[in-house]
């Protein structure tokens, strides 16, 4: 149980140490992908990264959603104790994690009256902290992606 406990611990120190890096590789990361589709045709967005999952209209400016959603189940460990008292076996133990997680992440669009890309936002705690893979290849517009044209804030 004390060992459990200590890994517990020093997992958790190592996460939180490392966090405040993670989150600022993710934040680098979605906005070179979203910078690159600035000026860009909603529909050559469309061709890369499908058919959005909303578009809607709020106070006059047309915005595109892609959502990203998964469930991860968590793993768990259970470890514990079997006292025995005469021909009776007792088990004590803990069991550690196992919980759901939503993970998510949003990629919002905004467009002008010619349907180019002005603007766009993201958020979620599963977005990508470097471009590889998927990220690079569908997600990042390769033809803009050296270029910085307008400011992107996480929500």
């Amino acid at each position: 149980m004390k060992f459990i406990l200590k890994s517990f611990i020093f997992i958790s120190v190592v996460f939180f140490s490392i966090q405040p890096s993670f989150s600022a590789g993710v934040n680098k990361t979605m906005t070179t992908i979203i910078e690159s589709w600035i000026g860009e045709n909603i529909n050559t967005v469309i061709n890369q990264w499908g058919f959005p999952s909303e578009e809607k209209v709020i106070a006059g400016r047309k915005i595109y959603v892609w959502r990203d959603n998964k469930t991860i189940d968590m793993p768990s460990d259970t470890s514990g104790t079997i006292n025995h008292y005469g021909n009776t076996s007792y088990y004590q133990g803990t069991t550690f994690g196992g919980q759901s997680i939503n993970a998510y992440c949003n990629r919002i669009l905004e467009v002008d009256k010619s349907e180019k890309v002005i603007s766009g936002t993201w958020e979620g705690n599963n977005c990508p902290f470097a471009l590889v893979l998927k990220y690079k290849t569908q997600w990042l517009n390769q033809k803009n992606s050296k270029s910085v044209k307008a400011s992107v804030k996480q929500k």
